[in-house]
This record gives C-alpha cells, sequence and structure tokens, in this order.
C-alpha cells in the first residue's frame, strides 16, 4: 500500500471539501491533515490520486490547484490519529 499527500495550492484552497469528498468517493483510507491537505492510502498511483481528486485530467475541477506525492518517510510531531492512521495503513 503506498501513501500519498494531496496539497493544494492557496489559490484552490476554497475547493478543499470538494477534493476531499471526491478521494473519499474513490479511495477507503483518507485522512484530513489540514483543510488543504490530505492522506490517501491505496495501491495506486499519483497519477490516479490527483485525478480522483479532480486536480489533474478530465475530470478536473475549475480553480482545484494543488500536487500530490507519494510519502516514503515522515517525522514530525501532530496529532495521535495522524500517526494511528499511518500505522494502520502500514499494516
Amino acid at each position: 500500500m503506498n501513501t500519498f499527500i494531496v496539497v493544494m495550492d492557496p489559490d484552490g484552497a476554497a475547493r478543499g471539501p470538494e477534493v476531499k469528498s471526491r478521494l473519499q468517493e474513490k479511495f477507503k483510507e483518507v485522512y484530513e491533515f489540514s483543510p488543504t491537505a490530505f492522506l490517501v492510502a491505496a495501491d495506486t498511483l499519483t497519477v490516479e490520486v490527483a485525478r480522483a481528486g479532480g486536480i489533474k485530467g478530465g475530470e478536473q475541477m475549475e480553480n482545484a490547484t494543488g500536487a500530490v506525492f507519494r510519502i516514503d518517510n515522515y517525522s514530525g510531531y501532530s496529532a495521535r490519529s495522524l500517526w494511528e492512521w499511518l500505522s494502520k495503513v502500514e499494516e
């Protein structure tokens, strides 16, 4: 299973809720890190996550701009729910 982060550009931030909704329709494991950043766990490619979220391709929403990165390593201090989610999707 791959883990991705979807980060909305400041200009596309207003579309964050709709991007989240689209991601949840397509993928079982989605975690809202912030209103403009979402983690997704799935066996897919970054381009497919971008398309599913509506920030790339034929289904791209107007003013929905951002980027998708695959996460291989992570570190930091954040909410316990983030670390629990990451542990769960890594199993």
